[in-house]
C-alpha cells in the first residue's frame, strides 16, 4: 500500500508533459493549394489543365478541413491529457491520505490494550471503503469531463472529407503494349509497320497522313496536357498533333473531338477517332487504334474506357 502514492504522483508530471508535448496547429498553407490551383487554371490550357485545376481545388478544400480536423484534435487531446493529469493527482491525494490515518491508527494501537489492535484494523477497513469511494467518485467526475474532449474526436473521426485520388492516365495505360510497340522508339517512321498497311484504306490523304504521324509517336511517355511527341502526349494531345501535322485542324479536347460525321463500327477506317467524354484514340487499321497510354501505344478498337461514356466512332475527313 505505501507505494501507491508513490507510483500515482510519479505519473502526474509524466502526464503533464504529454499534454505540453501536443504541438500547436500548423500554420494554415490552405491558400497556397488555391493559388496553385489558379496558376494552373491559367497557364495549363486544355482538358489536362482543367482537371488539373479542379483537382488541386479539391486538394485546396480538403486541405481546409484538414487543416481545421488537426486544430481540433490537438486541442481535444491537450484538454483531455490534462484532465487525466488533473484526476491522477486527485486518486494520489485520496490514497496518501488513507496511508496517513492508518499510520495514525496502528500508532495509536501500539500504545493500547491487547484489544487495541483490533479496533485499530476495523478502523483501517472503515478507511479503505471510504478511500475507495472518494476515488470511485473522482474517477465518475473524470469521466463526464472527458464527454466533450472525447465527443470532439468522435465527432471528426467520423467525418469524411473529400481528398482528389492522384492523377492516373487513361486505361490504354493499363493494357501491356505489344513487344513491336514498345521496341520502337518515338518519332520512328518505321512505327508503322507495326501494323500492316497502316493508314491503307484511308478516307482522304489527309486521314491516311494523320495516322502515319500518330503511329510515329508510338513509344511518347503520357503527359497530361503533353502536346509534343518524343517528350510527352495525352490522348487528345495525340489526335490533334497528328492531324494537325496532316493539314487538319480539330479541337483540342477529346469531349469535343467529335467532328466531321459519326460512323458505324461496320464502316471504321484508317483516321477514324474513337471519342469517349474523357479519352480518344485513333483508328489505324487492322481491327486496332492507336492511344495515348503511358506510353503511346497501338491496342485493339474497344468501346470501354474505364467508367467513361462512350460517345461514338467520328470521321474528320471524307
Amino acid at each position: 500500500m505505501q507505494d501507491v502514492p508513490r507510483l500515482l504522483m510519479s505519473a502526474v508530471p509524466v502526464v503533464s508533459d504529454l499534454a505540453a508535448a501536443v504541438p500547436a496547429a500548423a500554420p494554415h498553407l490552405v491558400d497556397d493549394w488555391w493559388t496553385v490551383a489558379d496558376a494552373v487554371a491559367g497557364q495549363w490550357a486544355g482538358e489536362g489543365g482543367e482537371a488539373a485545376a479542379a483537382s488541386l481545388r479539391r486538394a485546396a478544400a480538403g486541405a481546409g478541413t484538414l487543416d481545421g480536423h488537426a486544430t481540433g484534435i490537438d486541442a481535444a487531446a491537450a484538454e483531455g491529457l490534462g484532465l487525466i493529469a488533473a484526476a491522477a493527482l486527485d486518486l494520489a491525494v485520496i490514497a496518501s491520505e488513507f496511508l496517513l490515518e492508518c499510520a495514525g491508527s496502528a500508532a495509536a494501537a501500539a500504545g493500547a490494550g491487547p484489544a487495541a489492535p483490533l479496533a485499530s484494523m476495523a478502523g483501517m477497513q472503515g478507511n479503505a471503503i471510504e478511500a475507495l469511494m472518494r476515488a470511485g467518485d473522482r474517477l465518475t467526475r473524470l469521466d463526464g469531463e472527458l464527454a466533450d474532449p472525447t465527443a470532439t474526436l468522435e465527432s471528426i473521426a467520423a467525418s469524411d472529407v473529400d481528398i482528389p485520388d492522384a492523377p492516373t492516365v487513361p486505361a490504354a495505360a493499363m493494357v501491356p503494349a505489344s513487344a513491336t510497340d514498345t521496341a520502337a522508339g518515338a518519332g520512328s517512321s518505321a512505327v508503322s509497320g507495326a501494323v500492316p498497311g497502316a493508314g491503307d484504306g484511308a478516307p482522304t490523304p489527309q486521314a491516311k497522313a494523320a495516322v502515319e504521324h500518330a503511329l510515329s509517336a508510338v513509344g511518347t511517355p503520357y503527359q497530361w496536357g503533353g502536346n509534343t511527341p518524343g517528350v510527352g502526349l495525352d490522348c487528345s494531345g495525340l489526335t490533334k498533333w497528328a492531324y494537325g501535322q496532316a493539314g487538319v485542324d480539330i479541337p483540342r479536347t477529346a469531349a469535343e473531338q467529335t467532328v466531321g460525321r459519326p460512323v458505324d463500327a461496320s464502316e471504321l477506317l484508317p483516321g477514324d477517332l474513337v471519342v469517349w467524354d474523357g479519352h480518344v484514340a485513333m483508328v489505324v487499321g487492322d481491327g486496332k487504334m492507336v492511344e495515348a497510354g503511358d506510353p503511346v501505344q497501338v491496342n485493339p478498337i474497344r468501346t470501354t474506357n474505364m467508367d467513361m461514356g462512350f460517345k461514338g466512332f467520328w470521321r474528320p475527313t471524307g
